[in-house]
């Protein structure tokens, strides 16, 4: 399920984050979970899990994989600049095109 999650919001990145998308630019990679899955819980719970591993796989920390704060990722959430994230932004492209 994950990389289907993030070959979509690759799609939607290559669109360039549309605000009337499936995604919301004031989200990130987890929160944005409950868009791909609406209404079920127990799947987004899930993947987000799954999303969670990936970045402990990478070495990231998973509540904020690519800031250095919640301070820093609430800035970007405020500033609708959280797909402006060039680390987010590599890692989503990557995880897409090579997880099996």
């Amino acid at each position: 399920m994950l990389k289907e999650y993030l070959q979509s919001v690759q799609a939607w990145i290559e669109q360039g984050c549309p605000e009337s998308g499936i995604y919301s630019p004031g989200f990130g990679l987890c929160r944005n979970t409950f868009r791909f899955l609406p209404g079920d819980w127990e799947s987004s719970k899930k993947l987000r899990s799954e999303l969670e591993e990936a970045f402990r796989a990478d070495g990231l920390y998973p509540d904020y994989p690519f800031n250095s704060s919640s301070w820093d990722y609430e800035d970007e959430c405020f500033l609708l600049s959280i797909w402006d994230n060039p680390q987010r932004l590599a890692w989503v492209k990557k995880h897409a095109e090579t997880l099996p």
